[in-house]
C-alpha cells in the first residue's frame, strides 16, 4: 500500500497508535500532525485505506472485464457482418455471369 498524499500535497508517513482505544493500530496521518504546525487534518486507518484500495481495484476490474467483453462482442458481430457481405458479393458475381 502507498503513501497517501495530504491535502497539503505531502506524503504521509505510516504511525502507529498507541492509545488505550486503539492499541498497535497503524495509520497516515498529515506530517504536521501533533507537531503544533499548521495542518489540514487528514488522518485515514491503513486498514480502512487498505479495504477502500482492494475494493475500488475489484470493482475497476469486474469494470474492465466488462468493457472487454463488451467490445469483444461487437468484433465478432463486426467479423459477422463482414462474413455476410463477402457471401453477398460472391453471389452478386455468380448473378452478373
Amino acid at each position: 500500500m502507498e503513501s497517501p498524499t495530504c491535502w497539503c500535497g505531502l506524503k504521509t508517513p505510516l504511525k502507529t497508535s498507541h492509545t488505550s482505544k486503539n492499541p498497535g493500530r497503524r495509520f497516515f496521518a498529515c506530517p504536521n500532525y501533533k507537531t503544533g504546525e499548521a495542518r489540514c487534518e487528514f488522518f485515514v486507518w491503513a486498514d480502512i485505506l487498505h479495504l477502500l484500495e482492494e475494493n475500488f481495484c475489484a470493482r475497476e476490474n469486474k469494470a474492465t472485464s466488462i468493457l472487454w467483453n463488451d467490445v469483444l462482442q461487437r468484433e465478432y458481430a463486426v467479423w459477422k457482418r463482414e462474413d455476410k457481405v463477402r457471401e453477398m458479393a460472391k453471389n452478386l458475381k455468380r448473378q452478373k455471369r
